[in-house]
C-alpha cells in the first residue's frame, strides 16, 4: 500500500472535522521536518564558508596564515628533534605587473605558487606552506642536521629551485622574487614570534636593490623599532620646521664660480642633526617622500624670494623629486601652482629625477616631462650611469642638465679605459647642448681629469659640503676641501 493510500484510508474512518484537522496536523508536520532539514543543511554550509573563510586564502584556495599557525605550532611541538626554518617570499614589483598585464594574469601566478608550494607539501619535500595575503607567502621547513651553513646550502637550492619552476612557467613575466629568511634558535617553538622575525627579514629585503635573499638578524629588531619612532614623529616634524634645507654648491670649472645648488634635507631635532640616510628610505617606502619634496620645494622659493629681496645675485636650486610622484596625475600642476603661489619663475627651480623612473612607465614619464619643460622647468638626470637606460635618456630633448655618478672616474685601476667611457658620454653631452654635472669628486686629481675630458660643472666635498640656507651665498669664497691622496 503507498502513502496516499494509507492517508486516504485512516481520513475515510474518522469524520469531517477530524479528518480536516489531521490533514493540517500532518502537514505542518511535514514543513516543520523540512524546515529543520534546511536549517541543518544552511548551517552546515555557513560553517563549511566559515572554516573555508577562515582557513583558506581566497584567491588560491590554499592554507591561509590562520591556519598556518596552527598546523605549524603542531608540527613543531611533535617534532621537538628537528630544526626548523621559516622563508617568506613576494614578487618584486607584483602590484605593477598586475596593473600592467592584469589581475587574471597576477592570479595566475599566484595560483601556480600556491599549486608548486602545495606540491611540494604532499611529496615532504617541505613542511608546511601558506598563501597570507596578495604575492606573499610563508614556507616552514625543517632540517635535522645542526650545521646552519650546511642548511643554507640546500635552502638556495631551494630557493633556486622556485624561480626555476616559475620561470620556466611563466618566463614571458619576468618574474623577480624576494627572500626572508629565518632559521629557530635550539629550542626555540613559539611560531607566532619566528613569524614576526621573518617578517623583519623579509622587510628589509624589500629594501635592498641588489641582494633577493635577507636572513634574519637580531639587530633588524632594533632597527625596526627605530623606524616606528619615526614613523611616528615625521608629521609632527615637518609641522613644526624640524626639517631644515641645507644647499651644496654647483661649481663651473671654467672659472670656479657657483652657478647653481643642490637642495638637501637635514632633520633637526632636539639640537642634533639626523642624517638623512636614516630616514629617507623610510619616508620612500611609507609614501612621506611626496609631503617632503613638497616641503622642500616651498623653502627653495622662499630662499629664492629672500635673495631677491636682498638684491643678492640668484642661482638657480635643484629639487630632488621621489618616482613616486609619478603615480599621481597632479604632480606637475602642483609643482606649477607652488612656484605661482610663491611668485618665483620656474627658471630657478631645476628638478631633477633619476633615470630609474623611466623603467616603469617611460611613456608616462616623458609626458611628465614636456609639461615641466613647457612651464620653463629645469631638467635633469640624477646619478647618471647607474640604471639600463642612461644613452637613452640622454636623447630626450625636454633634459638640459646630466649628473654624472662618481662610478665614471673614481675607478683607478680602469682608468684609461674610464677615461675613454667618459670622455665620449661627455663629448655627447656638449654636442647635444646640455650640461654635465660630475658628482663625488675626492681630489685634484680627479678634477683635472674632468676638466680635461670637458666637464661643465662639479658638485662634490671638493668644493663645499652641504651648508645651511642662510650661510650660502652665491657670490662666496670656494675653498678646496680635499687633499689630493690618490
Amino acid at each position: 500500500m503507498t502513502l496516499l493510500e494509507t492517508i486516504d484510508l485512516y481520513f475515510k474512518s474518522e469524520g469531517s472535522f477530524w479528518k480536516s484537522l489531521h490533514i493540517i496536523e500532518f502537514f505542518c508536520l511535514i514543513t516543520l521536518t523540512l524546515g529543520v532539514i534546511y536549517l541543518i543543511f544552511t548551517i552546515r554550509q555557513y560553517k563549511n564558508k566559515l572554516f573555508y573563510l577562515k582557513n583558506k586564502n581566497t584567491v588560491s584556495g590554499t592554507p591561509n596564515l590562520y591556519n598556518f599557525e596552527q598546523v605549524a605550532q603542531k608540527i613543531i611541538n611533535k617534532n621537538p628533534d628537528l630544526n626548523f626554518v621559516l622563508i617568506k617570499i613576494d614578487i618584486k614589483q607584483f602590484t605593477l605587473l598586475n596593473n600592467i598585464l592584469g589581475i587574471k594574469v597576477g592570479n595566475k601566478i599566484l595560483l601556480t605558487m600556491s599549486s608548486l608550494f602545495q606540491q611540494r607539501v604532499k611529496s615532504s619535500i617541505i613542511r608546511y606552506f601558506c598563501h597570507i595575503v596578495n604575492d606573499e607567502f610563508l614556507i616552514l621547513d625543517s632540517f635535522a642536521d645542526e650545521n646552519k651553513e650546511v642548511n643554507k646550502g640546500k635552502r638556495n637550492t631551494f630557493e633556486d629551485h622556485v624561480h626555476a619552476v616559475l620561470e620556466a612557467d611563466l618566463q614571458k613575466y619576468k618574474i623577480e622574487f624576494r627572500f626572508g629568511r629565518y632559521y629557530f634558535d635550539k629550542g626555540e617553538t613559539d611560531i607566532t614570534s619566528a613569524i614576526e622575525k621573518v617578517n623583519i627579514a623579509h622587510n628589509i629585503a624589500k629594501l635592498q636593490t641588489a641582494k633577493a635573499l635577507q636572513e634574519y638578524d637580531g639587530t633588524f629588531k632594533e632597527r625596526m623599532l627605530r623606524e616606528k619612532i619615526i614613523e611616528r614623529e615625521m608629521s609632527d616634524a615637518l609641522n613644526n620646521n624640524e626639517f631644515e634645507i641645507y644647499l651644496q654648491p654647483k661649481v663651473l670649472l671654467e672659472n670656479e664660480s657657483i652657478v647653481a645648488a643642490e637642495a638637501l634635507v637635514r632633520w633637526h631635532k632636539n639640537g642634533t642633526i639626523i642624517n638623512p640616510a636614516t630616514f629617507i628610505y623610510i619616508f620612500e617606502r611609507n609614501g612621506f617622500i611626496l609631503k617632503l619634496d613638497f616641503y622642500m620645494l616651498k623653502k627653495a622659493c622662499r630662499i629664492i624670494k629672500k635673495w631677491q629681496k636682498e638684491g643678492k645675485r640668484i642661482v638657480p636650486i635643484s629639487i630632488n623629486f621621489s618616482k613616486l610622484h609619478l603615480l599621481y596625475e597632479d604632480f606637475v600642476d602642483n609643482i606649477i601652482e607652488i612656484t605661482k603661489q610663491m611668485d618665483v619663475d620656474t627658471k630657478y627651480i631645476e628638478i631633477e629625477i633619476t633615470e630609474s623612473v623611466f623603467i616603469d612607465n617611460p611613456k608616462y614619464s616623458f609626458e611628465v616631462l614636456a609639461r615641466l619643460h613647457n612651464a620653463g622647468f629645469v631638467l635633469a638626470i640624477d646619478d647618471f650611469g647607474t640604471g639600463y637606460s642612461s644613452l637613452g635618456m640622454m636623447k630626450n630633448m625636454y633634459f638640459s642638465i646630466i649628473k654624472i655618478d662618481k662610478s665614471f672616474f673614481d675607478d683607478e685601476s680602469n682608468k684609461a679605459r674610464s677615461n675613454i667611457i667618459l670622455g665620449n658620454i661627455l663629448k655627447m653631452i656638449k654636442e647635444l647642448n646640455l650640461h654635465a654635472v660630475a658628482e663625488g669628486v675626492e681630489s685634484e686629481r680627479q678634477l683635472d681629469n674632468l676638466r680635461l675630458l670637458g666637464c661643465d660643472m662639479v658638485q662634490s666635498y671638493y668644493y663645499s659640503k652641504p651648508i645651511p640656507a642662510e650661510e650660502f651665498d652665491a657670490d662666496m669664497t670656494i675653498k678646496h676641501n680635499f687633499k689630493d691622496n690618490l
